[in-house]
């Protein structure tokens, strides 16, 4: 190969990286800024209830459960919310045939509360909203419930039925 056609290789191949090089820097530019818009225009403010409790950094929410009697048992009610991308409490506890009610309030980011085998399932949570869901604790055992959207993160947590 002659030294004419090498240089003309090494040129093609700097600007195939410059081009590259270009593309990514544009492209994360816009994610970053699609982020930060989104961030900006459609975060809503979270309002203080009486299980908010806000500090200078990052709104915690105190998990919070209660029992009460109803035809079919025993009611537990929890309120779970997350702390980035784990659910805070990560572990409940019931009994077999208690009702559950689980209020999932979402913070920072849409997230989910899943539990697959008692078909429960609040769909996207947007930052600062709650959705609730209930259903019988008919089988015994422990359960893995998870954010449908950050599962692969990381954000699961347990429901032990005894």
């Amino acid at each position: 190969m002659s030294s004419k056609s090498r240089i003309i290789i090494v040129i093609l191949i700097l600007l195939l990286i410059a081009t590259v090089a270009a593309w990514v820097w544009f492209y994360g530019n816009q994610l970053n800024q699609n982020d930060t818009e989104n961030n900006s225009i459609d975060s809503p403010t979270l309002t203080p209830t009486p299980t908010l409790q806000q500090s200078t950094s990052t709104p915690t929410i105190t998990p919070t459960e209660t029992e009460s009697p109803n035809d079919n048992g025993v009611v537990k009610e929890f309120t779970i919310t997350n702390d980035a991308n784990a659910f805070t409490p990560d572990t409940i506890t019931v009994n077999q045939g208690d009702t559950v009610r689980v209020t999932f309030q979402s913070v920072g980011n849409i997230h989910t509360f899943t539990l697959p085998e008692f078909n429960a399932d609040t769909g996207n949570v947007n930052p600062g909203d709650s959705e609730t869901v209930e259903f019988i604790a008919d089988s015994q055992g422990e359960f893995e419930f998870y954010c449908a959207i950050h599962r692969s993160m990381g954000m699961t947590g347990t429901l032990i039925v005894n």
